[in-house]
């Protein structure tokens, strides 16, 4: 059992989307049967910080901080993400590149933010570990050329991954009482949701809820 808020709860039943990569983009109602969601990816957002050397623009030489922003992109696509034998596999993709030139300089500074999904055991910390050094892999830097990696932060925390043990007593139980083939059919989500919330406070999670896709919508 849990304290504080949670006191006592030891499983905890969502209504929430199914959100696997097949049903994400589900336009028409299908009305697929009932499945049990028994795990999400986590989120987070991270800011790459860059910065060159100041050189003159009119010598038409040089790196500039946007230069080495623009690689970014490719060498995320050039990562192998972590990978999960039954999440799917973590991502990431570049949602702002900012910068810009300083008096009669080149740019010297700009800032990349990079939205992901990750899945478990990565933690953020051991997660931002791993992009810092595969960019550093791959990233083309200027001679005095540096970036550092930091979680980009915000008022509410980034939610972690997770996965429901199957050996825990009140999902075992949970599951088997559930009718014909229900069981079997296990599923793990692209994003995250309440659920994340309630299994960062040590609860065990299963999502219920239809596929039929539309989600986001009023027909949701």
């Amino acid at each position: 059992a849990n304290a504080g808020h949670y006191g006592g709860v030891v499983l905890a039943v969502v209504p929430e989307i199914e959100d696997k990569p097949t049903t994400i983009s589900q336009t028409p109602f299908t009305h697929e049967p009932l499945t049990n969601e028994l795990g999400r990816r986590g989120s987070a957002v991270y800011k790459v910080s860059i910065n060159t050397p100041s050189i003159h623009g009119a010598e038409g030489r040089g790196m500039s901080a946007l230069d080495v922003a623009s690689q970014i992109p490719a060498a995320l696509r050039a990562i192998s993400m972590p990978a999960h034998p039954r999440l799917p596999a973590a991502s990431a993709f570049v949602r702002r590149i900012t910068g810009e030139s300083q008096a009669l300089e080149i740019p010297t500074q700009a800032e990349v933010d990079i939205d992901v999904h990750l899945v478990p055991p990565h933690t953020h910390e051991t997660f931002g570990d791993f992009l810092r050094r595969e960019l550093g892999r791959r990233l083309q830097l200027p001679p005095g050329g540096r970036f550092e990696l930091s979680l980009l932060p915000r008022s509410t925390p980034y939610l972690q991954p997770y996965e429901a043990d199957l050996s825990n007593p009140y999902v075992k139980r949970l599951m088997a009482a559930l009718p014909g083939d229900t069981a079997s059919r296990v599923e793990y989500g692209l994003t995250v949701a309440d659920e994340n919330i309630l299994a960062m406070a040590g609860i065990p999670c299963i999502s219920w809820a239809p596929r039929g896709g539309c989600a986001h919508t009023c027909d949701e």
